[in-house]
């Protein structure tokens, strides 16, 4: 069996790397920020909701990318995100 390596980006490790980062894309205004991972959430619930759980994995997944594919997404709003292009 071969070990399992990982390689990791030296800002990974670093907090305040990763949080600079993180501030690049978050909203400035937090209840902005706040109201488009509810947004996201929601839309997350939608694609999982009925889904039966008992099908083999690749028709799960096929179901799945069904529904994203139905989705409408112009509600979603970010200033500091682009657009999903499909």
């Amino acid at each position: 069996m071969l070990p399992i390596l990982k390689w990791q980006q030296s800002y990974q490790l670093d907090q305040n790397a990763r949080l600079k980062i993180k501030m690049k894309y978050r909203e400035d205004d937090l209840e902005k920020e706040k109201e488009y991972w509810n947004t996201i959430k929601n839309y997350a619930l939608q694609v999982i909701d009925g889904l039966d759980l008992t099908k083999p994995l690749p028709k799960l997944l096929e179901d799945v990318s069904k529904r994203l594919k139905k989705l409408d997404t112009s509600k979603i709003n970010h200033s500091k995100k682009n657009d999903i292009i499909y």
